[in-house]
């Protein structure tokens, strides 16, 4: 397992906080673990070209 930069680490909090900020299915507001969304997170980074961070909007 190759070892976590802190660009990959921030591209990881990022995309974790834009989905847990659309939640799209409301389970946040029900009692949701922070990491609920953590399996789509590393979906998304895995297929981020440059594994840059953008805004999220």
């Amino acid at each position: 397992m190759e070892a976590i930069t802190q660009d990959d680490a921030r591209l990881r909090a990022e995309v974790t906080a834009c989905l847990n900020s659309h939640d799209l299915l409301g389970v946040m507001d029900h009692g949701a673990p922070a990491d609920e969304h953590d399996p789509e997170m590393e979906d998304v980074v895995a297929l981020s070209p440059h594994q840059r961070s953008r805004p999220c909007r």
